[in-house]
Protein backbone atom coordinates (compact mmCIF):
# COMPACT_ATOMS: atom_id res chain seq x y z
CA UNK A 1 0.00 0.00 0.00
CA UNK A 2 1.20 3.28 -0.64
CA UNK A 3 0.20 5.64 2.13
CA UNK A 4 -0.45 9.64 1.87
CA UNK A 5 0.09 12.30 5.03
CA UNK A 6 -1.53 15.74 4.11
CA UNK A 7 -1.49 18.23 6.85
CA UNK A 8 -0.81 21.61 5.02
CA UNK A 9 -4.84 22.50 5.45
CA UNK A 10 -7.18 23.41 8.24
CA UNK A 11 -7.76 20.03 8.62
CA UNK A 12 -5.44 16.97 8.22
CA UNK A 13 -5.48 14.23 6.20
CA UNK A 14 -4.23 10.64 5.31
CA UNK A 15 -4.93 8.31 2.56
CA UNK A 16 -3.72 4.78 1.57
CA UNK A 17 -3.80 3.37 -2.14
CA UNK A 18 -3.74 -0.38 -2.42
CA UNK A 19 -2.62 -1.95 -5.57
CA UNK A 20 -5.98 -2.64 -6.74
CA UNK A 21 -6.20 1.38 -6.99
CA UNK A 22 -8.34 1.78 -4.58
CA UNK A 23 -8.08 4.78 -2.08
CA UNK A 24 -9.23 5.19 1.31
CA UNK A 25 -9.09 8.22 2.89
CA UNK A 26 -10.21 10.02 6.36
CA UNK A 27 -9.58 13.47 8.04
CA UNK A 28 -8.09 14.39 11.17
CA UNK A 29 -11.14 15.61 13.66
CA UNK A 30 -9.56 18.37 14.92
CA UNK A 31 -9.21 17.74 18.44
CA UNK A 32 -6.02 17.35 20.12
CA UNK A 33 -2.87 17.90 18.01
CA UNK A 34 -2.38 16.41 14.52
CA UNK A 35 1.18 15.16 15.39
CA UNK A 36 -0.99 12.50 18.27
CA UNK A 37 -3.78 11.90 16.14
CA UNK A 38 -2.06 10.86 12.31
CA UNK A 39 -0.70 7.01 13.86
CA UNK A 40 -3.48 6.05 15.07
CA UNK A 41 -5.62 7.24 12.50
CA UNK A 42 -3.25 6.28 9.65
CA UNK A 43 -3.26 2.33 11.97
CA UNK A 44 -6.99 2.57 11.55
CA UNK A 45 -7.14 3.20 8.05
CA UNK A 46 -4.92 0.62 7.21
CA UNK A 47 -6.99 -2.25 8.87
CA UNK A 48 -10.15 -0.87 7.25
CA UNK A 49 -8.47 -1.23 4.03
CA UNK A 50 -7.17 -4.74 4.78
CA UNK A 51 -3.71 -3.95 5.72
CA UNK A 52 -1.03 -3.12 8.18
CA UNK A 53 2.31 -0.72 8.13
CA UNK A 54 4.02 -4.03 7.32
CA UNK A 55 1.81 -3.60 3.71
CA UNK A 56 3.22 0.06 3.61
CA UNK A 57 6.20 0.38 0.59
CA UNK A 58 5.90 4.30 -0.15
CA UNK A 59 4.85 7.08 1.62
CA UNK A 60 4.16 10.54 0.11
CA UNK A 61 3.61 13.93 2.12
CA UNK A 62 2.40 17.05 0.91
CA UNK A 63 5.03 19.54 1.24
CA UNK A 64 3.52 22.63 1.58
CA UNK A 65 2.81 25.55 1.52
CA UNK A 66 0.49 25.96 4.16
CA UNK A 67 0.17 25.72 7.61
CA UNK A 68 3.23 26.12 9.15
CA UNK A 69 2.76 23.74 11.77
CA UNK A 70 0.90 21.05 9.65
CA UNK A 71 3.81 20.77 7.00
CA UNK A 72 6.20 19.92 9.90
CA UNK A 73 4.50 17.33 11.15
CA UNK A 74 3.72 15.71 8.33
CA UNK A 75 7.01 15.71 6.85
CA UNK A 76 8.07 14.64 10.28
CA UNK A 77 6.01 11.88 10.58
CA UNK A 78 6.65 10.86 6.59
CA UNK A 79 10.50 10.74 7.58
CA UNK A 80 9.82 8.59 10.84
CA UNK A 81 7.89 6.38 8.96
CA UNK A 82 10.32 5.95 6.21
CA UNK A 83 13.36 4.81 8.39
CA UNK A 84 11.00 3.16 10.60
CA UNK A 85 9.42 0.81 7.74
CA UNK A 86 11.95 0.49 5.41
CA UNK A 87 10.11 2.06 2.62
CA UNK A 88 11.03 5.66 0.32
CA UNK A 89 9.19 8.75 1.16
CA UNK A 90 8.08 11.26 -1.36
CA UNK A 91 6.96 14.75 -1.70
CA UNK A 92 4.66 17.00 -3.84
CA UNK A 93 3.23 20.57 -3.98
CA UNK A 94 -0.10 20.75 -1.12
CA UNK A 95 -1.45 23.13 -3.76
CA UNK A 96 -0.88 21.00 -7.25
CA UNK A 97 -2.14 18.09 -4.77
CA UNK A 98 -5.30 20.16 -3.92
CA UNK A 99 -6.04 20.49 -7.51
CA UNK A 100 -6.54 16.71 -8.03
CA UNK A 101 -8.08 16.43 -4.11
CA UNK A 102 -11.96 15.22 -5.50
CA UNK A 103 -12.64 11.99 -6.59
CA UNK A 104 -12.94 12.54 -9.98
CA UNK A 105 -10.28 14.63 -12.20
CA UNK A 106 -10.51 18.48 -12.84
CA UNK A 107 -12.09 20.06 -16.17
CA UNK A 108 -9.61 21.02 -19.10
CA UNK A 109 -8.26 24.59 -18.55
CA UNK A 110 -6.72 26.64 -16.63
CA UNK A 111 -6.78 26.61 -12.72
CA UNK A 112 -5.46 28.54 -9.98
CA UNK A 113 -5.50 26.79 -6.34
CA UNK A 114 -5.22 29.32 -3.35
CA UNK A 115 -5.12 28.67 0.04
CA UNK A 116 -5.45 30.88 2.67
CA UNK A 117 -2.90 32.19 4.64
CA UNK A 118 -5.01 34.42 7.08
CA UNK A 119 -5.42 38.40 6.98
CA UNK A 120 -5.63 39.00 3.33
CA UNK A 121 -2.81 36.81 2.82
CA UNK A 122 -2.92 33.58 0.52
CA UNK A 123 -0.58 31.27 -0.92
CA UNK A 124 -1.39 30.28 -4.62
CA UNK A 125 -0.05 28.78 -8.18
CA UNK A 126 -1.62 28.42 -11.85
CA UNK A 127 -1.99 25.33 -13.96
CA UNK A 128 -2.93 24.36 -17.37
CA UNK A 129 -4.61 20.90 -17.62
CA UNK A 130 -5.26 19.38 -20.86
CA UNK A 131 -5.38 15.80 -22.62
CA UNK A 132 -4.55 14.68 -19.25
CA UNK A 133 -1.34 16.96 -18.97
CA UNK A 134 -0.50 19.42 -16.45
CA UNK A 135 1.66 21.94 -16.84
CA UNK A 136 2.66 24.98 -14.15
CA UNK A 137 2.31 28.11 -15.38
CA UNK A 138 2.39 29.77 -12.19
CA UNK A 139 5.32 28.50 -9.53
CA UNK A 140 3.91 28.88 -5.76
CA UNK A 141 3.79 32.24 -4.39
CA UNK A 142 3.19 33.83 -1.39
CA UNK A 143 0.57 37.03 -2.01
CA UNK A 144 -2.38 39.56 -1.37
CA UNK A 145 -5.63 39.27 -2.16
CA UNK A 146 -4.67 42.82 -3.62
CA UNK A 147 -2.67 41.43 -5.86
CA UNK A 148 -5.02 39.07 -7.43
CA UNK A 149 -7.89 41.91 -7.37
CA UNK A 150 -4.94 44.34 -8.88
CA UNK A 151 -4.44 41.04 -11.74
CA UNK A 152 -0.32 40.90 -10.52
CA UNK A 153 -0.12 37.53 -12.26
CA UNK A 154 0.06 36.77 -15.53
CA UNK A 155 -1.68 33.77 -16.86
CA UNK A 156 -4.42 33.89 -14.27
CA UNK A 157 -7.15 36.26 -15.94
CA UNK A 158 -8.92 32.85 -17.34
CA UNK A 159 -8.41 30.73 -14.44
CA UNK A 160 -10.81 29.27 -12.54
CA UNK A 161 -9.71 29.85 -8.69
CA UNK A 162 -10.37 27.15 -6.41
CA UNK A 163 -9.17 26.58 -2.69
CA UNK A 164 -10.06 27.78 0.88
CA UNK A 165 -8.46 30.95 0.07
CA UNK A 166 -10.81 31.37 -2.79
CA UNK A 167 -13.52 30.41 -1.10
CA UNK A 168 -13.13 33.05 2.04
CA UNK A 169 -12.16 36.20 -0.01
CA UNK A 170 -15.28 34.90 -2.61
CA UNK A 171 -16.81 38.32 -3.00
CA UNK A 172 -14.11 40.49 -3.21
CA UNK A 173 -12.98 37.59 -6.34
CA UNK A 174 -16.37 37.75 -8.24
CA UNK A 175 -16.39 41.13 -8.15
CA UNK A 176 -12.65 41.47 -9.44
CA UNK A 177 -14.13 39.17 -12.45
CA UNK A 178 -12.51 36.16 -11.54
CA UNK A 179 -14.45 32.43 -12.07
CA UNK A 180 -14.73 30.83 -8.60
CA UNK A 181 -15.46 26.92 -8.37
CA UNK A 182 -17.84 25.09 -6.51
CA UNK A 183 -16.77 25.90 -2.30
CA UNK A 184 -15.03 23.29 -0.90
CA UNK A 185 -13.22 22.41 -4.44
CA UNK A 186 -9.42 22.48 -3.93
CA UNK A 187 -8.31 21.86 -0.38
CA UNK A 188 -5.58 20.16 0.38
CA UNK A 189 -5.92 16.97 1.19
CA UNK A 190 -4.52 12.82 0.74
CA UNK A 191 -6.80 12.24 -2.10
CA UNK A 192 -4.95 14.93 -4.38
CA UNK A 193 -1.52 13.46 -3.04
CA UNK A 194 -2.63 9.58 -4.24
CA UNK A 195 -4.11 11.02 -7.65
CA UNK A 196 -0.72 12.27 -8.23
CA UNK A 197 1.07 9.27 -7.46
CA UNK A 198 -1.35 7.22 -9.89
CA UNK A 199 -1.99 9.67 -12.68
CA UNK A 200 1.12 12.37 -12.36
CA UNK A 201 3.99 10.93 -11.33
CA UNK A 202 5.94 12.93 -12.63
CA UNK A 203 5.01 15.56 -9.90
CA UNK A 204 5.91 12.97 -6.97
CA UNK A 205 9.30 13.74 -6.25
CA UNK A 206 11.69 11.77 -3.68
CA UNK A 207 12.24 13.27 -0.37
CA UNK A 208 16.37 13.25 -0.23
CA UNK A 209 18.38 14.21 2.59
CA UNK A 210 18.50 17.40 3.34
CA UNK A 211 15.00 18.51 1.79
CA UNK A 212 12.68 20.93 3.64
CA UNK A 213 8.98 21.59 3.31
CA UNK A 214 8.02 24.56 0.97
CA UNK A 215 7.25 27.14 3.47
CA UNK A 216 7.13 30.40 1.33
CA UNK A 217 7.16 32.81 4.07
CA UNK A 218 8.72 32.70 7.74
CA UNK A 219 6.72 31.70 11.11
CA UNK A 220 5.47 33.53 13.16
CA UNK A 221 7.76 32.84 15.48
CA UNK A 222 10.65 33.87 12.94
CA UNK A 223 8.66 36.46 11.89
CA UNK A 224 8.49 37.68 15.78
CA UNK A 225 12.50 37.86 15.71
CA UNK A 226 12.84 39.78 12.84
CA UNK A 227 14.54 37.03 10.50
CA UNK A 228 11.47 37.23 8.07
Amino acid sequence: MIVALECAGRVGSIGVLDDAGTVQVCELDGTGSQAAQLLPALEQLLVEAGGSLAAVRGIIVGEGPGSFTGVRVAAAAGLGLSQALGCPLHRASSLTAALFGAPELPDAGAHAVLFDARGERLYLAGYEWRDRRLSVTLSPQFAHVSDMVARSFRGLDDARLCGDGADRHRGVLVAAGFELAAPGAGRAHARGLLQLWSELPEQVAVWAEGDEPTYLRASSAEREAGLG
